[in-house]
């Protein structure tokens, strides 16, 4: 029989490694455009944005 539930199980972000731009837009309060711009500037950081 196949696996009917196709949904994600939930991890809430402060458990998380990694945000994507949405997340991170909407946990810190910043327009996903501003964060694009902010990776795009940083580039070549030592620091993952």
């Amino acid at each position: 029989m196949a696996d009917t539930n196709n949904t994600k199980p939930y991890v809430p972000v402060w458990e998380k490694y990694a945000l994507t731009i949405y997340e991170a837009a909407e946990y810190f309060g910043i327009g996903e455009h501003r964060l694009r711009t902010l990776v795009k500037e940083n580039r070549h950081a030592e620091v993952g944005l």
